[in-house]
């Protein structure tokens, strides 16, 4: 079961290949967790999600998430033109956190 603001840490999703995520009231989602792992989220009341991953590639896919408002990405790896699709999909996107390892943060606002 999954609330309307959740958090899900590395015990919930240790040993998993992958994460898929959909419902339709979520409207905040935090994950973290210390192995990559492809994450899949349709939730089209989303407003916040955070990302806090173990310095891996960055798997994260977004589906019918054109509510989502806030995306902050730390301790991962994804490149700048994977950013630049993701951001072309997220039409109410206006705060962004992006950190990977490597690059220098980059804020957008």
């Amino acid at each position: 079961l999954i609330h309307r603001t959740t958090t899900l840490a590395e015990e919930l999703v240790f040993g998993l290949s992958n994460l898929q995520v959909s419902n339709p009231n979520l409207k905040s989602l935090q994950v973290q967790h210390r192995c990559p792992l492809p994450i899949q989220i349709e939730a089209m009341n989303l407003e916040s999600f955070a990302y806090k991953g173990n310095y891996d590639q960055c798997k994260i896919r977004f589906v019918a998430c054109q509510a989502l408002r806030s995306l902050s990405l730390s301790e991962t790896v994804f490149a700048e033109q994977w950013l630049r699709d993701q951001i072309s999909r997220l039409p109410q996107l206006k705060n962004l956190k992006a950190r990977s390892w490597g690059i220098p943060e980059k804020l957008y606002h």
